[in-house]
């Protein structure tokens, strides 16, 4: 039995508007070769919908149900609750559709995910809510991401300074955790036996895996090199360098 093949997105299949150099041709190939394959992604603001017309567009063939984002996992965990969100309007979106309640009066929870509109004002008030008792989760951990443009600040930037306000840890729902995984594993075609984490990042993508002991590849074109993974104690199962080699590794 082939493998089938979990794909985190940014720095692993495109960077911002770009694909991959060789993303395009070994994922259809995947497709063309009737191995099953999914992304999923830490960020949560973009839909399902939106993720996948991204990659259609790129000339990368997905569905709408091949998309897992962290909004979609914090939607699982707040289920008829009263929520407090820091993030996007997609975020919001998945979180009213679990039937929560968002609100900033006596939250449940606090939930963060990233916006480039998040403010001082808005970390103040979430910092007060945690400290009186809400609940705090998190979409995901990463503290940048890597674009055609170069660095861009991400989640974990934020979740920094309401910890260092808070000193109190988020529940992080996204990579490294398990919930985004376990909701791609439910899907009966994708064999636990026989899954791979491919992604750019140790501490997510790749710990990932390990916490669930599923194999990994790490994909060296976005915030990881060969440096950064030989000195790591987070160990993928294979590294690539590239597409051609991971071309290698899956159709071998």
């Amino acid at each position: 039995m082939s493998y089938s093949c979990l794909f985190d997105l940014d720095g692993t299949v495109y960077r911002g508007q770009s694909p991959i150099e060789g993303a395009v041709n070994f994922i259809n190939r995947l497709k063309k070769n009737d191995i099953k394959y999914k992304f999923i992604t830490n960020r949560s603001d973009r839909s399902s919908e939106e993720v996948s017309n991204h990659l259609n567009t790129m000339g990368i063939i997905s569905t709408p149900d091949s998309i897992i984002t962290s909004a979609m996992g914090v939607a699982g965990l707040t289920k008829g609750r009263r929520v407090y969100v820091l993030g996007s309007e997609n975020l919001k979106d998945c979180i009213r559709g679990s039937e929560a309640i968002i609100t900033g009066d006596q939250p449940e929870d606090v939930v963060i995910g990233f916006d480039g509109k998040i403010n001082f004002d808005d970390i103040r008030d979430a910092c007060r809510k945690i400290l009186s008792g809400a609940r705090f989760l998190a979409t995901n951990p990463d503290v940048w991401i890597q674009s055609e443009l170069g660095i861009v600040p991400e989640n974990g930037s934020i979740l920094a300074a309401i910890t260092s306000i808070t000193k109190i840890q988020p529940i992080i729902i996204g990579k490294p955790n398990s919930p985004m995984i376990e909701i791609a594993l439910s899907d009966p075609d994708i064999k636990r036996d026989f899954a791979v984490i491919i992604g750019d990042n140790l501490d997510t993508d790749i710990a990932a895996a390990n916490s669930m002991g599923l194999r990994s590849i790490l994909l060296l074109t976005g915030v990881t090199n060969s440096k950064i993974a030989e000195a790591s104690a987070i160990k993928a199962s294979w590294i690539a360098k590239d597409y051609k080699a991971l071309d290698d590794i899956i159709f071998s």
